[in-house]
C-alpha cells in the first residue's frame, strides 16, 4: 500500500511537470510522453526504514550513514551534515515509530550552504527535460525565527554540466520574486526544464537561505523526464500552466516538525 501511494504520487507529479513545461516550450500535449523517471529514489524511499530514529539526520544515532542513490555536502554554517529524511505522518508529530503506510517520506537540508546531489546519466544531448519535486520551507513557531527569516528562506535547484548550468530554479519561502513562492510548512510543486548538453549531468538541492538563522528546506517527489516537441501549445496545456504557478497544485498539509 505504501509502495503504490508514492508510485501513483511520483507519476501525478512527472505528468503535470510534463504537461505545464510542454506549454512553456511550446509543445502540443497530446505529443508530451512521461517514461520513466531518470532519478534514482526520488521520493526517498528507498532506505527510508533506517531513518527512524527522529530527527533523522544522516549519520545520526540510530539511522542510516547515507540516504541511497544520494550524495551530500555540510553547509558553510554546520559543522555536521544536517541532511537526512523525516515522514509526514497523517495524525502524527513527526517522531516517528516506524514508517507506515500512508507516510509521505521528505529529505531535509538544515543549514544554509547544505545540500543533496544526484549524477543523471542516460540523458540525450539536445533533448529537453521537465524537473519538477516537491518542496516546503520550514516554519518552527517555537525558534526564534523571524517574519523576514521566513521570506529569506530559500532552496537552489540545478541541473549542470560542468561549470554549465542547463536549468535552474530558487524558491524562495514566502516571496514571490525571484523564482517561486514555497511555502512554510506545505510541499508544493516546483518545476523547470533544460536542454541536456551532455548525456550525464549533475542536479543539485542546495539550501541557499541565508547563514543567519536555522533554516531547513525538504524536498520529495523529484522526477526528471525528456519531452517531446511538437509545433503549437493547446490551450489546456496553458491554463494547467498558469493554474500550477498560482500555486493551487498538489499541496500537502504536515503538521509542524520540529528538528533540533
Amino acid at each position: 500500500m505504501y509502495a503504490s501511494i508514492s508510485s501513483r504520487k511520483g507519476t501525478f507529479v512527472a505528468a503535470l511537470a510534463t504537461t505545464a513545461l510542454t506549454a512553456m516550450l511550446g509543445v502540443n500535449s497530446a505529443s508530451a510522453t512521461t517514461t520513466t523517471n531518470l532519478v534514482a529514489n526520488g521520493d526517498f524511499t528507498a532506505n527510508a526504514a533506517n531513518f527512524q530514529t527522529f530527527p533523522g539526520y544522516t549519520g545520526g544515532t540510530g539511522n542510516a550513514s547515507a540516504i541511497t542513490d544520494w550524495t551530500t555536502t555540510v553547509g558553510y554554517a554546520t559543522t555536521t551534515d544536517n541532511t537526512g529524511i523525516n515522514l509526514l505522518s497523517q495524525g502524527g508529530n513527526g517522531s516517528p515509530a516506524a514508517f507506515q503506510p500512508q507516510n509521505f517520506v521528505f529529505a531535509f537540508m538544515q543549514g544554509a550552504g547544505t545540500g543533496l546531489f544526484q549524477q543523471i546519466g542516460g540523458l540525450t544531448v539536445g533533448q529537453a527535460y521537465s524537473v519538477s519535486y516537491l518542496a516546503a520551507s520550514r516554519y518552527d513557531p517555537s525558534s526564534t525565527v523571524t517574519s523576514a527569516d521566513l521570506t529569506a528562506q530559500a532552496l537552489t535547484a540545478s541541473v549542470t554540466n560542468g561549470s554549465q548550468t542547463d536549468g535552474s530554479l530558487v524558491s524562495n519561502g514566502t516571496n514571490t520574486a525571484p523564482g517561486t513562492v514555497m511555502v512554510p510548512n506545505f510541499f508544493k510543486l516546483q518545476l523547470f526544464g533544460f536542454t541536456a548538453s551532455a548525456t550525464s549531468e549533475m542536479l543539485s538541492f542546495t539550501n541557499s537561505s541565508p547563514a543567519t538563522f536555522d533554516s531547513a528546506v525538504d524536498i520529495s517527489g523529484v522526477v526528471i523526464d525528456p519531452i517531446n516537441s511538437s509545433a503549437v501549445p493547446e490551450p489546456a496545456s496553458w491554463m494547467l500552466l498558469l493554474s500550477a504557478c498560482a500555486g493551487g497544485l498538489l499541496l500537502l498539509n504536515p503538521r509542524r516538525l520540529r528538528r533540533a
